[in-house]
């Protein structure tokens, strides 16, 4: 339905290399949205390249290269445009998970060799009951002799023994501390409002302490008079 709003228009053709011109209509809520796009074409290779990048985002041919194709009489689409994720018919393949002991001795491109010629020997011999017969008495041969030539793996003794410190005066230390994932302290400068409110904070906080402080010497300390009020001389 959208090749019907894909109008594609020759500019320049440089070789087997044509450049198109795609004018693209599409309906939005508001109505048509018209856009202009850029689009190549290679003869020899029957190949074609929108700017817009769907396909080479989503591994989705888009309507602007199918109008192409329309317009230069292509019946048939291209092997190289059919992802393998959308066909049906596609064999799973085993793979080696790598790690980095493998990288070391090229164990992983070596897996990736063999896999690859066994998969087109398989595709090859499958055609036929005797050589699939033959191919897997071949294997099986191949496996025995390479699992008897297989050298054993050597695995580096790590472990020390716990009793080689026994009675010895060498001073044990703490485990050295490492600060745990998380944000950083903080290093950042800090406005000018931040400060002035932490200064305010920490200001009122003092004059809090000094309040109490002096509340609690005049309850302590009271310097109250006493006033003795006498009524007349004494008698003898």
């Amino acid at each position: 339905m959208g090749i019907i709003y894909s109008h594609c228009v020759i500019i320049k053709t440089e070789g087997a290399i044509t450049t198109y011109q795609v004018n693209d209509q599409r309906e939005v809520e508001d109505g048509i949205k018209k856009s202009t796009l850029q689009a190549y074409f290679n003869e020899e290779e029957c190949e074609a390249k929108c700017m817009c990048g769907l396909f080479e985002m989503r591994g989705i041919i888009c309507r602007h290269i199918l109008s192409i194709f329309a317009a230069r009489d292509v019946q048939e689409l291209p092997e190289k445009y059919i992802m393998e994720r959308w066909r049906k018919d596609i064999k799973h393949r085993y793979a080696l998970i790598r790690s980095s002991y493998d990288d070391l001795n090229g164990k992983a491109s070596r897996y990736s060799g063999l896999i690859k010629l066994c998969y087109e020997v398989a595709t090859n011999a499958c055609e036929s009951e005797d050589n699939s017969l033959d191919m897997t008495e071949k294997l099986k041969a191949m496996n025995s002799i390479y699992t008897k030539s297989k050298p054993q793996a050597t695995v580096a003794s790590t472990h020390t023994s716990i009793y080689a410190e026994t009675g010895s005066s060498k001073k044990v230390l703490s485990p050295r501390v490492v600060r745990g994932k998380g944000r950083p302290p903080s290093k950042r400068r800090q406005p000018i409002i931040e400060k002035l409110q932490t200064k305010n904070k920490k200001a009122g906080s003092k004059r809090q302490r000094k309040s109490a402080t002096s509340h609690t010497e005049d309850v302590l300390n009271p310097t109250d008079e006493v006033n003795i009020v006498s009524h007349g001389p004494l008698d003898n």
